[in-house]
């Protein structure tokens, strides 16, 4: 078999859609098969509370709509004032409850609508792999493969039916990569800005896509120069006015933050997280006899302590979980590096908490799947991903693919390092990194069985030929 040419440019058109709406028709009947099977056990409200993160979503829709909170959610403070809606505005950030709210207002308080606006974007979702692994490789056979992989993906197909901000923020993300990409390629005011317009709207949903638009940086100063349809200095100046716009959009927020409660920050999330779990980690390793479940309980029984049942202002918790990470970063730096490896490397190969909680009723088929569920398939994936973005980068036909994979992935796995077990939905935004790579191998190896298959069957019709005319 051939090895495939030196793409010249990714600025060809995709010769064929229909694999894209395959692609989004598919995922779509999945998911949509998923969420009967889900109302099927459970109440629309229970959906709405079966992960502890939904709560607190819905806690912040309420207060956009000025509803009373009914449920209380876990606060990792001790105290009450994360409890409120101001605390789980300031944890969450503003795009999800205000996507709850919505649907609120349109349909009432109940959660299929929600449910049904993410499997139409997770199906499009898919779609977008699709059309991204088409650009970049410049194969409808590999975004094929890459799309499906995705929409039959266990942890994408549970996140679009659960009230959680992976779903939306997945596509949006998947969404303003695509737009980056093809502005690149025609080098258009509009198409620049509508890519930062989709990096704020991800960023509003859930903040971990903060600094992405960095990496979008990143990948402008990377690409060779035959990918871009102008000048590298046209395209890095278009690339920073795209990349201010999400700016802009995180730093209202801060304004916002700072007026109300002193202190400049987006969301208390990230610290929070860095406190509670990668310190905790952390001091967990210093002292055989401590986990760090016990270390977290400790942490919120020092709270108790300094500030009372009903707990800080926001502000002060904020102040304090910036400072506990600072601290156990300069006295025990080498302990903290490894808790952050060793979170990431596990939430890279985490597999799939959701599916159990969402269906209960297949618990032993559950079981049955777990061995291809657990840690073992994720350690392959990890593999596959790793191998793979390092041949598409020694390769100049698609060093351009594996530079931007390279990016997206290490950019969520590396993030992931401030939490802890999540399970999979942590790290998928990072699935580029390892669907993209698989599709690409399991494209050339059918096309290596298939050109071996119509090699041996003609090497055998000439055989039959020859035989029958030596025989006559």
């Amino acid at each position: 078999m051939q090895p495939p040419p030196l793409e010249q440019s990714f600025h060809q058109p995709i010769p064929d859609r229909r694999g894209f709406w395959w692609v989004v028709g598919s995922a779509l009947v999945l998911r949509l098969i998923w969420l009967v099977l889900l109302y099927s056990a459970h109440t629309d409200q229970q959906i709405g509370a079966l992960a502890d993160d939904s709560i607190r979503y819905r806690a912040t829709a309420h207060y956009l709509l000025d509803w009373p909170i009914t449920d209380l959610f876990h606060a990792s403070t001790g105290g009450e004032t994360y409890r409120t809606g101001e605390g789980s505005f300031v944890w969450n950030g503003p795009g999800y409850g205000a996507v709850i709210a919505a649907g609120y207002l349109l349909f009432g308080p109940v959660h299929y609508p929600i449910l049904l606006l993410q499997i139409v974007a997770g199906a499009f979702g898919c779609g977008l792999v699709y059309l991204i692994t088409a650009r970049l490789l410049q194969s409808t056979r590999t975004a094929f493969i890459a799309g499906l992989l995705s929409a039959v993906s266990l942890t994408s197909i549970a996140v679009n039916n659960a009230l959680l901000t992976d779903s939306l923020y997945y596509t949006l993300h998947l969404a303003g990569l695509w737009t980056f990409l093809r502005a690149l390629q025609n080098n258009r005011w509009t198409t620049f800005i509508l890519a930062g317009l989709l990096a704020a709207l991800a960023i509003y949903i859930r903040p971990m896509g903060q600094a992405w638009p960095i990496m979008l940086l990143l990948f402008a100063l990377l690409v060779p120069r035959r990918f871009l349809a102008a000048g590298r200095g046209p395209i890095l100046i278009k690339t920073v006015i795209a990349c201010s716009l999400a700016a802009l959009a995180v730093g209202a927020v801060v304004w916002r933050n700072y007026t109300v409660h002193g202190v400049p920050f987006y969301t208390t999330g990230g610290p929070m997280a860095g406190r509670y779990y990668w310190v905790a980690r952390m001091q967990a390793t210093l002292d055989p006899h401590w986990n760090r479940k016990e270390v977290q309980l400790l942490m919120e029984q020092w709270n108790l302590d300094h500030y009372g049942p009903q707990g800080a202002a926001l502000a002060q918790y904020y102040r304090d979980d910036v400072a506990s990470i600072k601290n156990a970063l300069r006295e025990h730096p080498l302990p903290m590096l490894k808790a952050f490896i060793k979170s990431a490397y596990e939430n890279a190969i985490a597999g799939d908490e959701l599916h159990r909680n969402q269906l209960p009723q297949f618990t032993a088929f559950w079981k049955t799947l777990h061995p291809l569920l657990d840690e073992r398939i994720g350690q392959l994936l990890l593999s596959i991903a790793l191998a793979g973005v390092g041949w598409l980068i020694i390769r100049p036909a698609t060093r351009t693919a594996g530079w931007l994979l390279l990016l997206n992935s290490g950019y969520f796995i590396g993030l992931s390092g401030l939490e802890y077990w999540q399970g999979s939905r942590i790290c998928m935004p990072a699935q580029l990194g390892w669907i993209i790579p698989l599709a690409a191998g399991l494209a050339f190896i059918s096309q290596w069985l298939i050109t071996r298959i119509a090699a041996d069957h003609t090497h055998a019709v000439q055989y039959t030929e020859g035989h029958v005319a030596s025989n006559r």
